[in-house]
């Protein structure tokens, strides 16, 4: 980004990390961007719903201007320069290491706007989910498993780390009648703004925030997480150890 530093740049993120950084560099960043643009880069998430998501919201707010796709091999941005080549004339493309960048004019891309999926949808006829966010087409098997061990006797202050869309928090809330406050921690706000629908329970409070450096304002009874452990497609053992730490510094010393 530095090298179009010279231009009225505006960032879109969701992720409350990427906002935090990008504002630090002097960047105009915010998790949404609603005005019309000149020209819109994309660099391209891994979910391919979200990517999608992305390219048809930046085609719809850049009317007549260029739209630049920026990728890696192994988020698969040759696959989808496959499927925009079939609805659009791509002007050109440029690959490099395990990159490649695509552009192509929006005035005649119109017909990616129909990927626009800004709605969140509806798993299992009670949660909402929203392409990008962790397991967006179903509840997560494993957070399902740990549910089920959860005990159901928690009391006083709860923190959910990574929460997600909620489903956790929904469960503890649920069978838990003891708890008087549960903490949802969550750096994506797309998802938090889905755990606001799924967990309607009052004593929820959503923070959008990092959560290995979100502190409660007291030491908490409890603390719940199914953390991730990938940045990238390999997994990375030292993630969900760092939430185990960050978790251990919020409880109290009985919790």
């Amino acid at each position: 980004l530095r090298g179009l530093s010279d231009l009225d740049l505006k960032c879109e993120s969701s992720s409350f990390i990427a906002n935090d950084t990008l504002k630090t560099a002097g960047f105009d960043v915010s998790p949404k961007q609603s005005e019309p643009f000149e020209n819109a880069i994309v660099f391209l998430p891994r979910a391919k719903g979200e990517a999608q998501n992305l390219i048809a919201k930046a085609v719809a707010q850049t009317p007549n201007g260029w739209i630049i796709v920026d990728g890696q091999k192994t988020d698969g941005i040759a696959s989808l320069a496959k499927l925009i080549a079939q609805n659009v004339t791509i002007a050109g493309s440029y690959s490099k290491g395990h990159g490649k960048v695509i552009w192509f004019h929006a005035s005649g891309a119109q017909a990616l706007c129909a990927w626009r999926a800004e709605e969140p949808h509806q798993i299992k006829g009670e949660f909402v989910t929203a392409p990008g966010v962790f397991s967006a087409d179903g509840v997560d098997p494993a957070s399902a498993m740990l549910l089920e061990h959860i005990p159901t006797d928690l009391k006083g202050e709860v923190v959910d780390l990574g929460a997600g869309w909620g489903f956790l928090s929904s469960g503890v809330l649920m069978q838990s009648p003891g708890v008087n406050k549960l903490h949802l921690i969550e750096d994506n706000a797309t998802a938090l703004d889905c755990a606001r629908h799924n967990v309607p329970d009052p004593r929820a409070v959503f923070h959008w925030n990092d959560a290995l450096r979100w502190k409660p304002d007291v030491p908490v009874q409890t603390v719940i997480m199914n953390p991730p452990f990938h940045t990238s497609r390999n997994a990375d053992p030292s993630i969900g150890i760092a939430f185990i730490k960050a978790a251990a510094r919020m409880l109290k010393p009985s919790g």
